[in-house]
């Protein structure tokens, strides 16, 4: 008999905590709803194309450009290239302000070249390939000076004007100076290819591949200055 009442005790007092571990369980999940923070609301996204146009959007519909870090300071004016001269080289656009002058950059994950006197409703571009184009650069995370210069559509830039003493290595970065604060500082240009040091001279002989592909190039944004009417 007595064997038989502790059976049931037992049973009992198991019950007991299956309901206690259940109660406990729920309460838990309670809190955990109550503590956890509810959905927020969705955010739509919209594709950025490499000029910082949105997709299937105007030039003038800009979307922030994440790619690069342009000086806030200057206006980003979209513009669709209308035509690509290889041979100058040189580029049209469609002009898309009345803001854009001679002078000014242009830009697309990189530097293009740079805005010329153009009447009428194209802006022609002269690029960084032109044999005319002379750039105030900087090699990237050093005090290193040149000057970018154009040798042609189908050659590599030439980097000028950078000291003997100055340490420029294969793989360094050109980058815009931002010297007359008409192109913003820290565009980048190209990439050095090929450093020689001769036995005679006062400067190095440096080749830089350019870091746009011209031909492929559909629209740009065109730096407007600050002040700029």
């Amino acid at each position: 008999m007595a064997s038989v009442d502790l059976g049931r005790v037992l049973t009992g007092v198991a019950g007991l905590c299956v309901v206690l571990l259940g109660a406990a369980c729920s309460e838990a999940a309670q809190q955990r709803s109550e503590h956890s923070p509810s959905p927020g609301p969705r955010i739509s996204s919209t594709a950025v194309n490499p000029a910082g146009l949105a997709t299937g959007s105007s030039p003038h519909a800009l979307a922030p450009t994440s790619s690069a870090t342009i000086d806030p300071r200057f206006d980003r004016v979209g513009a669709t290239v209308s035509r690509v001269d290889a041979a100058v080289p040189l580029l049209a656009l469609a002009r898309a302000s009345a803001s854009i002058a001679p002078g000014q950059a242009v830009w697309w994950q990189g530097m293009v070249g740079t805005t010329i006197e153009s009447p009428g409703e194209d802006v022609s571009v002269r690029t960084v390939t032109d044999i005319r184009s002379r750039i105030q650069a900087l090699v990237e995370g050093k005090a290193v000076r040149g000057v970018v210069s154009g040798n042609g559509a189908r050659e590599p830039c030439r980097v000028e004007y950078v000291s003997r003493s100055d340490e420029v290595r294969v793989g360094d970065r050109m980058v815009t100076s931002g010297a007359g604060q008409t192109v913003p500082e820290g565009l980048l240009i190209c990439t050095v290819t090929l450093v020689q040091r001769r036995e005679y001279g006062v400067y190095q002989e440096i080749e830089c591949d350019p870091a746009v592909d011209l031909a492929a190039l559909q629209q740009v944004l065109v730096l407007v200055p600050p002040g700029t009417p």
